[in-house]
């Protein structure tokens, strides 16, 4: 081509290694829809862009000192993946039964306000202890108060109910 073109030149081999291990990420993490990863490139300045003032003095090299971040081995962001599930596989009832636990209601009074026993409450907090892994009530609170306010829980199920109305 007259004149030549500038290209950007990619490592094909990291691309490759990266979407087989993202592949495999999100194959693993059933609640998650999308995430992406970013990869160095060269830009090669060639006569159609050598005059270009947004190029001069522009690294040739993108993010040659960034270190690398190994974001499947992020303890913060694997939490955050963690509550992300956690939201998805609640229902309307868990909804209800984690607003009674952030207002401190017991569960007799709280199985006569969903309508359902004692024992379907202690069974579902179980279950969603076991989403998280966690062993306590207390537990299970807080974890969810670090990245959900219970006002928050009040807005789903206002949401849900808005759904299953329709």
């Amino acid at each position: 081509f007259t004149p030549s073109l500038t290209t950007v030149a990619l490592d094909h081999h990291e691309l490759g290694r990266q979407s087989i291990l993202l592949y495999s990420y999100l194959y693993k993490q059933s609640s998650l829809m999308s995430a992406s990863v970013k990869l160095d490139c060269k830009i090669i300045v060639r006569e159609t862009t050598l005059e270009t003032q947004i190029l001069q003095g522009f690294p040739y090299y993108l993010s040659p000192n960034i270190p690398s971040i190994d974001f499947y081995e992020d303890s913060e962001v694997n939490k955050i993946m963690q509550i992300e599930d956690f939201i998805t596989r609640c229902d309307d009832l868990d909804f209800l039964i984690l607003r009674g636990l952030f207002n401190e209601i017991p569960y007799s009074k709280l199985s006569e306000t969903i309508y359902i026993t004692e024992n379907a409450i202690r069974y579902r907090v179980k279950r969603m202890l076991s989403w998280l892994s966690l062993e306590t009530e207390e537990c299970l609170l807080s974890t969810i108060e670090e990245y959900i306010s219970p006002s928050a829980i009040d807005n789903a199920i206002s949401i849900k109910s808005k759904q299953n109305h329709r």
